[in-house]
């Protein structure tokens, strides 16, 4: 039963996709397209020599000697600004030392108190300086308090940025040597600080002449790096895209999602569903599935293009990587997508508004923690910002990439492999915090559909899931049953078998009862009219009995059985037709009838035929294939009439059915429902004294929540 009613809801989701055909197909081929892209591009710019990779042997640099260094530091800083701290006679003496042998003059250096007046100097002197004038702005030298003879201990301050000192590793690991750190060689860094340890050593050993290059000279070189595979000069580039045309790819399954679910809760069909016997967790499952079944395609062709060889042999962008782990990579991605979506979906009710957030935030969450996440950055942090799909999903191709890099790609034997370069998080790890990141998001859009499930729903206490289910014995006897005067309430004739009997039923919400001790006993065969003004407690009274709602205390009895313990059987007889047009803005009116018809269990065909016979019934056959927004008001009313009869219910409620509809559809309603008199159990409410004197057998007053008399036409009118 509960497979067949997930096949309907992908069968309501079929007809979606089938109605918006141009939007699926845009769906799908789009993220195909934006990988095609990144893939022609990449064949286009790989020359004929260049298109497979090729083997460079060991790369040795040459040594850089010390007297470079300097030459360096005398042609960037010749008019570079020194400033050191503290002043005294150690520092002086080194200074003077490093002054005359990097040939600073004595317009160029100063001194200054403390490090924080150095600061204040650097700055007022180069506040406005460009990039170029950061660069040859000169050093700040700050030295310890007091000098040690056998330990000196400095700090060597700059303004510019071009140490990259926030980096341990470079931020995508390419093949082969890097020129990361040269900046120290050629800026002047190293040759002060060479200078600065020369001038100590010869201080220390009471040699006043300065530094003697000709003493010891040093040389320096990078280690070697072994020979390498060198593909083709934009692989690394189009590796670092990748992620961004991942989350680009998924972001029109972000706006659908968000737009349709957001939309069934503010139209109300939702909840409308949820009485016609659908669990909520079968409405989201409906959801992920239809994402699943459409995007699986386009992931499909995406591991095609990125891990496929092209028909000439020419290597893809993941050359070394098993299609099928990039497959399932792909698909649990997107499955933590769409509850990434339910998580948004549940904050708002109205659909453009959702449409518009969700889709800001979901590009957000890419941009945003890219700005300020650095290799450098805990690893705590990091594991954070992974409850995030589309950073998470970042992490994962840095940890691909490096994969890919060293020639073994992305394998089972290598999914909990972390990447080079920096990266902590294997794909793995990061295809287990999709897994956390779905529970997670589905978790707080449970908790918030239940406090917030829109002005149909009915909202929980936020703290709901703390406190225990009541009993069946608690709801039966806390309260006394309420006696009613017997003298406005008329005695059923003996032949009469009682359908659904109601017992002593209170709904409180606070101190205010909006149902309050009603006892009634709807017969079969008989349509019972629940008269009232509005506010009266009419449509409290009839959610309870439909299960939409839970009573405070009180019974309710189908068939001699408890109701809320047989809810499932009760709701596959019922017929409700909601005091509101409950009704899926995406479908036709037919389509409505064969969605209910299959939920209360007949088939595609006989739904259909049923469907049809309904329309016809009612008059609106001709508005068959026509969406619900282009009905008028009554014909709406005319489709929920027809949405409570499909199925052959044994059961109708039918609250204000006839509301909206002009003088002569009406009585053709009146018509159509005493036809069904003697077949069924059929509960109407209205605040029409005529509809009740015409439709019912036995009418029931309402007010302030309770029933002040109960009887027929002919019983009130002598009563009153």
């Amino acid at each position: 039963m509960m497979w067949l009613k997930i096949k309907v809801l992908l069968w309501k989701s079929l007809q979606i996709r089938k109605r918006y055909w141009l939007r699926t197909i845009i769906e799908i081929i789009v993220p195909c397209l934006l990988f095609f892209l990144i893939n022609y591009v990449k064949s286009s710019f790989t020359s004929e020599s260049d298109s497979k990779p090729i083997v460079v042997n060991q790369t040795i640099k040459s040594p850089t000697s010390e007297e470079s260094l300097y030459q360096s530091f005398r042609d960037i800083h010749s008019f570079g600004h020194f400033i050191y701290t503290p002043y005294n006679s150690e520092t002086k003496q080194i200074m003077n030392i490093v002054q005359k042998h990097l040939d600073i003059s004595n317009d160029n250096i100063e001194i200054a108190i403390n490090e924080e007046e150095m600061l204040r100097k650097f700055k007022r002197r180069f506040n406005e300086s460009s990039y170029t004038s950061l660069i040859m702005a000169g050093f700040g030298i700050v030295f310890e308090e007091t000098i040690k003879s056998q330990a000196l201990k400095y700090k060597i301050r700059s303004l510019n940025e071009l140490w990259l000192t926030d980096r341990l590793f470079p931020p995508y690991e390419v093949p082969g040597p890097m020129d990361y750190g040269d900046e120290y060689l050629n800026y002047g860094f190293l040759a002060l600080q060479l200078t600065i340890d020369k001038a100590f050593v010869l201080m220390s050993s009471n040699n006043k002449n300065g530094p003697n290059v000709s003493d010891y000279n040093l040389e320096i070189q990078s280690y070697p790096y072994a020979s390498f595979l060198k593909d083709s000069t934009f692989q690394q580039v189009f590796n670092f895209f990748l992620p961004i045309f991942t989350v680009l790819s998924f972001l029109l399954m972000c706006s659908h999602t968000i737009k349709r679910v957001v939309e069934e809760k503010d139209t109300g069909v939702k909840e409308l569903m949820k009485i016609m016997g659908l669990k909520p967790w079968m409405i989201w499952a409906g959801w992920i599935l239809h994402n699943v079944f459409i995007y699986a395609i386009s992931i499909t062709v995406i591991t095609y293009i990125t891990c496929f060889s092209s028909s000439n042999g020419e290597p893809q962008l993941l050359n070394h990587t098993n299609p099928l782990l990039f497959w399932i990579f792909l698909m649990i991605y997107m499955v933590a997508g769409v509850f990434f979506c339910f998580a948004i979906s549940s904050l708002f009710n109205r659909p453009l508004i959702a449409l518009i957030i969700g889709s800001t935030l979901w590009c957000l969450t890419y941009t945003l923690p890219q700005s300020f996440i650095k290799s450098t950055t805990s690893i705590q942090i990091q594991t954070l910002f992974t409850l995030l799909p589309n950073f998470a999903v970042t992490r994962a191709f840095i940890a691909i990439s490096s994969l890919e890099t060293q020639g073994v790609g992305l394998q089972f034997s290598t999914l909990f492999t972390t990447g080079k370069g920096g990266n902590s998080f294997s794909v793995g790890f990061i295809l287990m915090m999709f897994i956390i990141d779905s529970f997670l998001y589905g978790l707080f859009a449970w908790y918030i559909d239940s406090i917030m499930p829109g002005k149909y729903g009915v909202a929980k206490p936020f703290n709901f899931f703390c406190k225990w289910p009541k009993s069946k014995t608690e709801n039966n006897v806390m309260v006394p049953i309420t006696k009613s005067n017997s003298k406005l309430f008329e005695e059923p004739p003996n032949n009469c078998e009682i359908g659904i009997s109601v017992q002593n039923l209170h709904k409180r919400y606070g101190n205010f009862y909006a149902v309050n001790g009603v006892n009634l006993d709807l017969y079969k065969g008989q349509i019972t009219a629940l008269l009232g003004h509005n506010g009266a407690g009419k449509t409290t009274t009839m959610s309870i009995i439909t299960g939409l709602f839970s009573p405070t205390y009180g019974t309710i009895n189908f068939n001699g059985n408890d109701l809320f313990s047989n809810i499932d059987d009760f709701r596959q007889n019922l017929g409700l037709c909601p005091q509101h047009n409950l009704l899926f803005s995406y479908l036709t009116t037919l389509d409505h009838l064969i969605f209910f018809g299959m939920l209360k269990g007949l088939p595609l065909k006989t739904a259909k035929s049923e469907g049809l016979h309904l329309l016809k019934l009612l008059n609106i056959l001709k508005k068959k294939n026509e969406l619900v927004s282009k009905l008028s008001g009554g014909m709406k009313r005319k489709l929920s009439l027809a949405i409570a009869l499909v199925g052959d219910p044994k059961i109708l409620i039918l609250d204000e059915p006839t509301s909206g509809m002009d003088p002569e559809s009406r009585r053709e309603m009146w018509d159509l429902l005493l036809s069904f008199r003697g077949t069924r159990t059929i509960l109407i409410t209205t605040h029409f004294m005529e509809e009740a004197d015409v439709l019912g057998d036995r009418i029931a007053i309402m007010d302030h929540g309770k029933v002040k008399c109960y009887g027929s036409s002919l019983f009130l009118k002598k009563a009153y």
